[in-house]
């Protein structure tokens, strides 16, 4: 009973969607065709990554610049403790001490400071690498041509095939006619021979 009632519903489903249907034209059909086939898009998406391939073939001409920044904060206590002033005995010729004493801190020896900041920047620029860089280039130009040509003769198929598609059911649909023509034909020569 189930398969009966889905049966049921499936056939009046059918019949709405044909009923409100539309006839659509070659342009349109093709069209979208061209718009829903999965292969054509996934073709689209291949011939972006092709086309990011050669700009980052063309960028391995262009010079490399890497810029590198650090900073360093020292706490307060070993700041304190580096900034702390140490008296030095004096040592005389004798190497005994001499009584005076020279202030010394870790400060004083070089610049010390709580935040210090270091950047560097450095450019590498190739300069010959045996052809390398041009032979990936060149690799990378004709793989974006070759992925341009896949595309573009996978809609000619498909606009070809739903051509073809199209005006097969152009020809059933005028054999239909045809067939509709014979058959009111033969009804009426049926309904003459009938009346004779």
């Amino acid at each position: 009973m189930k398969t009966v009632g889905f049966l049921i519903i499936t056939f009046l489903f059918n019949w709405l969607c044909l009923y409100a249907a539309e006839s659509i034209n070659l342009d349109q059909s093709i069209r979208i065709a061209l718009a829903n086939n999965p292969e054509l898009r996934a073709d689209t998406y291949s011939v972006e990554a092709a086309k990011w391939s050669e700009r980052t073939a063309i960028s391995h001409f262009l010079p490399r610049a890497n810029f590198n920044a650090s900073a360093v904060r020292i706490d307060d206590k070993t700041y304190e403790a580096a900034n702390t002033i140490f008296q030095i005995p004096v040592f005389g010729p004798n190497n005994a001490p001499t009584g005076d004493y020279i202030p010394f801190s870790a400060s004083g020896a070089g610049s010390l400071y709580k935040t210090s900041f270091r950047s560097g920047i450095s450019i590498q620029q190739p300069v010959f690498m045996g052809g390398k860089i041009t032979l990936g280039y060149q690799l990378a130009r004709m793989s974006r041509e070759q992925a341009s040509l896949v595309l573009q003769n996978k809609k000619l198929d498909t606009s070809a095939k739903v051509a073809s598609l199209y005006f097969s059911i152009l020809k059933l649909m005028s054999l239909s006619e045809l067939n509709d023509l014979s058959i009111n034909s033969a009804r009426s020569n049926l309904e003459k021979v009938e009346i004779m």
